[in-house]
């Protein structure tokens, strides 16, 4: 608990160690929160990391020291296949974790795998990075995520094992960004929660390309969609300011409602630049949220769309 309220963070990574892929090569974790893409060495977490990892031990300690009571620990393509490890990691702590399920989509063994680990343990979220920059739609060009062939399959087991599935779409305009195939995944499976996060990735100026924000507005006017819910993980980052951010969660209360914005910190990668607890503080002293609004956004959502 927290100032005696209790917080569900959405959206955190935990990892021994970066052996991932990404749109630009392999990615292996080196020292200092540094890794190699393709051979060449960029920053990635914040540099105390010291072996570029987040074991879960210290993603708890965080939590304790901010009064987080539960997190679900989420995947990307870029770190690698965490889904034994986060498997591991909620059952030594079955009260404070939820665990996520990452697959490749055009694997072979996509299904399967992504059947194995959803029966281990409930809830969970399917997680699909289909940013171009970083995931599946940048090393697969031509997947959408309703028409392309074998994606019912990994929809149908979602909705048998009742998860979550959450989408990072990447950037405005780029090869992730699907409005249209996420309207017809929620109207072809109106019982599955669909989260998209990071606010639809404000992020672009819309003050400098009118092409911008009338692809955002679609991507938002989604979360009108009972089964769709709006993600607002690290969007004072994703927004540039906390001016925007503020306009933000606003804006798209005021269109998914207060059932259906969801809030999470992104831990450890924007450590680089606030803390802990400015990324819960945020969402505490949003002015457009009631205390009640609060409860919701801060647990209540997240955890409800698995009942």
């Amino acid at each position: 608990m927290r100032n005696g309220r209790r917080i569900v963070d959405a959206h955190i990574h935990s990892f021994p160690y970066i052996d991932g892929i990404s749109t630009r090569g392999k990615t292996q974790g080196t020292k200092n929160g540094r890794m190699l893409v393709n051979g060449v060495e960029e920053s990635f977490i914040p540099e105390w990391l010291a072996d570029s990892a987040f074991p879960i031990e210290l993603a708890l300690n965080y939590m304790d020291k901010e009064g987080v009571d539960q997190a679900f620990i989420i995947q990307n393509s870029v770190i690698g296949d965490c889904n034994e490890y986060i498997s591991e990691a909620v059952a030594r702590y079955p009260k404070r974790f939820f665990a996520s399920v990452q697959v490749d989509p055009f694997s072979k063994d996509a299904a399967s795998t992504l059947e194995h680990y959803a029966s281990l343990s409930r809830p969970n979220v399917f997680k699909m990075e289909i940013s171009e920059q970083y995931g599946w739609s940048g090393m697969h060009r031509d997947l959408r995520v309703f028409d392309s062939p074998g994606m019912s399959d990994l929809w149908d087991i979602a909705l048998k094992y009742k998860m979550a599935v959450m989408f990072d779409t990447g950037l405005i305009g780029t090869n992730g960004y699907q409005t249209e195939q996420f309207a017809k995944l929620a109207d072809a499976y109106p019982s599955l929660p669909i989260i998209i996060e990071h606010g639809c990735m404000c992020k672009n100026d819309f003050d400098t390309d009118s092409e911008l924000r009338p692809q955002w507005d679609a991507m938002a006017e989604l979360g009108r969609k009972e089964n769709i819910y709006m993600g607002l993980t690290a969007i004072v980052e994703t927004a540039g300011n906390m001016e925007r951010a503020m306009w933000e969660l606003e804006h798209l209360l005021n269109i998914a409602g207060e059932r259906k914005i969801v809030w999470g910190s992104d831990i450890p990668g924007n450590m680089r630049f606030w803390t802990y607890n400015n990324m819960i503080e945020w969402a505490e002293k949003a002015p457009c949220l009631t205390e009640r609004q609060k409860d919701l956004f801060l647990a209540q959502n997240m955890l409800d769309m698995f009942k």
